[in-house]
């Protein structure tokens, strides 16, 4: 486990992932699936919207004039961001509909294959990331609990609210990472077993992620667009070798 590669490589891929869904219209089809689907993401630009007031709200008391600029201040605002982590898992569940067909689309373009979905499909999916989401902020909640304990004890409580929010990235991360494991019919323990040797990654990811969720009303889709994408190449590309892709591209060894 590379941090240094997996975070690179998590970048490149976030950063080629609008060309790859524009190259290969990722999005031609979704409309199909249904009015359910379209819903979801009406429901999630709605929700992504409360989310970018929330935080924003933070963010505007330490930016007022009236208090002073100290880490207390900051560690504030942190928190708040931090645990306000329900509704980014609301978001998650509303969107799981895009993010599960993306990941599919992508993989069908790297493998060269075309997946047939049924409604029965995204089901699962849904109930899936229902699952995931749940799991998810009950172990957020403890981690984060135990990080803060150990850093009070050890006089280090300024680490706190960067530590926390890398957890709070790291579970939106495994998010979209679960998807491709899904497509490998994993179950989410023997995902997470995967996930787990992706950390780094998954931190990039669900940063792109939370912050993309921040912006009103588009965010319900770009968040989901691309970091479903970047997820599935980056798995799919570790899949295969754990050379790290600028090393390959410098190689001219990397075809997407």
């Amino acid at each position: 486990m590379n941090p240094f590669s997996q975070i690179l490589d998590a970048i490149y891929y976030l950063r080629i992932s609008p060309d790859f869904i524009r190259n290969h219209r990722l999005w031609e089809g979704y409309w199909k699936v249904g009015w359910v689907a379209r819903g979801t993401v009406i429901l999630g630009a709605i929700i992504c919207l409360f989310f970018f007031i929330d935080v924003s709200r933070g963010f505007q008391e330490l930016m007022s004039p009236l208090p002073q600029y100290d880490s207390a201040s900051l560690g504030s605002v942190m928190d708040k961001v931090y645990f306000d982590g329900g509704l980014k898992y609301l978001i998650l569940i509303l969107l799981e509909m895009v993010i599960f067909y993306f990941t599919v689309r992508t993989l069908d373009v790297v493998k060269g294959t075309d997946t047939e979905t049924s409604p029965k499909d995204f089901i699962d999916a849904q109930f899936r990331m229902i699952k995931v989401s749940f799991r998810n902020y009950i172990q957020e909640i403890i981690l984060g609990t135990l990080i803060s304990i150990a850093l009070g004890i050890f006089g280090m409580t300024w680490l706190k609210s960067m530590a926390l929010i890398m957890v709070q990235f790291y579970f939106i991360g495994f998010a979209f990472m679960d998807n491709y494991y899904e497509q490998n019919d994993l179950p989410i323990r023997e995902s997470a077993k995967y996930i787990r040797t992706h950390v780094y990654a998954a931190i990039v990811i669900g940063a792109i992620g939370y912050l993309l969720f921040m912006i009103p009303l588009l965010g319900a889709l770009l968040g989901p667009f691309i970091c479903a994408v970047a997820a599935t190449l980056y798995l799919h590309h570790k899949s295969i070798t754990d050379e790290s892709v600028l090393d390959l591209e410098g190689e001219g060894e990397l075809a997407i």
